[in-house]
């Protein structure tokens, strides 16, 4: 059976106010949620265009014929490019090297003692433990979880391992194997703090490595004997630093005497070669760019958050949360008012009590309005009935309306559900007549047309409906 509803404008309004911080909430969450999504689009389509940009700067070169060497011709451009590759990767590594960058003359470092006991022979074991802490690709894997604000590079050449000399066993053969060893390892870095973290790293990834030997190598004992800090004179820094630089000059002078008997196609060759690398160079650093591709990316749109969506969000957080609100309000199937009992209902709305602590006085208005309509009507026997569970005050104040209606002569039962308990219908067939209790906001619409239907089929007659907020 299809139901036709009417919606009280005016009341739906009022039930969405009700509502104001589900408004509110959805209001605010839209006015961040549909600007970000705004923003987020705009980023993913600016850097789409500006990559397709960039990456013109190398598709729209155009290629240049260049001559063809002979073998000779080439071997001297080959060197070139040689040396200049190498003077690359060394400019590179004093750039990159922490210890390189070290003050030679007061070094901070820390240095871990360590004493290896074992039964038999002890070589096989130190040259374990060197060949660890010489393993510089494990020794960078180990200090992965070091926490430099830059990310350090080469850090394996901070770290050496020295055995300064091995402890005899008592024995007065020569021959006695030696059997036990100290040795230490020294970290050295930019600060006190940073040595003392490495040396924290490389103590635990030794004792974790002493398990390993123990197993592989031989039954030994490796004893943690402490560390200290000191500020060291390291020579070898200075010196490795003038190594490579004198390498790079070697190589750059070398560079500039090919450079000089290059004959004209050779100089062509070699020039073209420069250009690439610099071409490189800029792109990686973003440089490569003509006026034309930089005026081009300066036009393009850059993502920022609009007012406007945020107005925009916020209007449709808003009219979202009334869409929803008001689909609730339909769906939900529940009285709200008193006009929808008389009016969808048509069902006689004898008295709407309002607020609890009005009960005394709406019942006292209501009994009186009760007894007009009984004597009126020779009505002697009414049961209250409903289409819920009453709670205990509505329940109290039927049952103290139950007992004074009894004092001008009518008979009054209050009855549970009339939907659940068959006893409660049994009841309202007795007296003939009923008088629907029902509360906004709880009692379903179907459900008093459903009770409705039911008086109607037993020939109970309906006087009206009393309503509670």
């Amino acid at each position: 059976m299809n139901e036709e509803m009417e919606i009280d404008l005016l009341d739906l309004i009022k039930k969405c106010l009700k509502k104001w911080p589900v408004i509110l909430a959805c209001m605010l969450a839209f006015a961040v949620v549909v600007p970000g999504l705004q923003y987020f689009r705009m980023s993913r389509s600016y850097e789409a265009q500006k990559a397709e940009i960039m990456s013109a700067a190398t598709d729209d070169e155009e290629e240049s014929d260049l001559p063809v060497l002979t073998l000779s011709q080439q071997e001297d451009v080959d060197r070139a490019i040689k040396n200049y590759e190498l003077n690359i990767e060394d400019e590179n590594y004093i750039s990159e090297s922490i210890r390189l960058s070290l003050n030679y003359k007061a070094v901070d470092t820390v240095a871990i003692q360590f004493y290896i006991k074992a039964n038999e022979n002890v070589g096989d074991l130190k040259d374990a433990y060197i060949s660890f802490i010489n393993n510089s690709g494990y020794i960078e894997k180990v200090m992965e979880s070091i926490t430099w604000e830059d990310e350090p590079q080469y850090i394996s050449e901070l770290v050496n391992i020295t055995f300064p000399g091995s402890n005899l066993s008592t024995s007065s053969t020569f021959e006695q194997a030696i059997t036990g060893a100290y040795f230490y390892v020294n970290v050295k870095a930019p600060d006190r703090e940073k040595a003392e973290e490495v040396a924290a790293v490389i103590k635990e990834a030794l004792e974790e490595e002493a398990t390993v030997l123990d197993e592989t190598i031989q039954k030994h004992k490796l004893t943690y004997l402490g560390d200290n800090y000191f500020q060291d004179v390291d020579d070898e820094i200075r010196e490795d630093l003038a190594t490579i630089r004198e390498r790079i000059n070697n190589r750059q002078s070398t560079i500039a005497n090919l450079e000089n008997s290059f004959d004209d196609d050779q100089k062509e060759v070699w020039e073209a070669y420069l250009e690439d690398q610099e071409v490189i160079e800029a792109t990686e650093s973003g440089d490569a760019l003509s006026q034309n591709q930089k005026a081009q990316i300066s036009a393009l749109e850059e993502p920022a958050f609009s007012k406007k969506f945020v107005v925009l969000g916020a209007i449709v957080g808003i009219f979202l949360a009334v869409l929803a609100l008001t689909f609730f309000y339909v769906i939900g199937g529940k009285i709200h008012t008193t006009g929808e009992v008389a009016g969808q209902l048509k069902l006689s709305v004898l008295y709407a009590f309002t607020r609890k602590d009005r009960y005394q006085v709406d019942k006292a208005i209501f009994l009186s309005r009760l007894r007009v309509l009984c004597e009126k009507q020779g009505i002697t026997e009414v049961d209250f009935v409903s289409t819920i569970e009453m709670d205990g005050e509505r329940m109290q104040l039927l049952e103290e309306i139950m007992s004074e209606a009894a004092s001008f002569g009518v008979a009054m039962h209050v009855g549970s559900s009339i939907l659940t308990n068959p006893d409660a219908v049994t009841s309202a067939g007795n007296s003939g007549n009923v008088i629907f209790a029902e509360t906004l906001e709880k009692s379903r619409r179907s459900d008093i047309v459903d009770s409705v239907g039911i008086m109607g089929e037993l020939g109970i007659r309906i006087l009206g409906a009393v309503t509670f907020e």
